[in-house]
């Protein structure tokens, strides 16, 4: 069975009218992403709103920014790579911080900008990498 099972292939297929191959492989690569995150995550705030209390206002952030990726992932599923990685790396950059701000016990979200730092790395290069990790710095030296 070539490229997995039918949804995943659906999930990460890149429409045909992309055929330059280097930005097939990333819209292709934002995508998997994309649905990894959006499953894991769906599940994860769905799991916690039912079973933790005082869960609300970090749900509150949280669905949201599923919301988001979801966006993200309907523009790299139409080829739009671009907006499509800036979106999801927006969401990643800034939504620990909007954590952090709606619960500032919610003491994880201080390792979550690793992921942001690593979709820049992917997505942008060692130039992206080291403007969201100095974005990161200095909003944590303000924290």
């Amino acid at each position: 069975m070539r490229g997995g099972p039918r949804p995943w292939r659906w999930l990460t297929g890149v429409p045909a009218t992309v055929t330059d191959p280097g930005q097939r492989r990333a819209l292709q690569l934002l995508l998997a992403l994309l649905a990894v995150i959006i499953v894991l995550g769906g599940v994860s705030i769905g799991i916690q709103r039912l079973v933790i209390p005082g869960y609300e206002r970090t749900f509150a952030v949280s669905a949201p920014a599923i919301g988001l990726l979801m966006l993200a992932w309907v523009l790299a599923r139409a080829g739009r790579f671009a907006p499509a990685a800036v979106l999801t790396l927006g969401v990643t950059v800034f939504g620990p911080y909007a954590v952090l701000l709606a619960r500032p016990d919610e003491l994880y979200a201080y390792a979550l900008p690793v992921i942001s730092i690593l979709l820049a790395a992917l997505f942008f290069r060692e130039r992206g990498a080291l403007a969201v990790g100095g974005l990161h710095v200095a909003v944590l030296a303000l924290l």
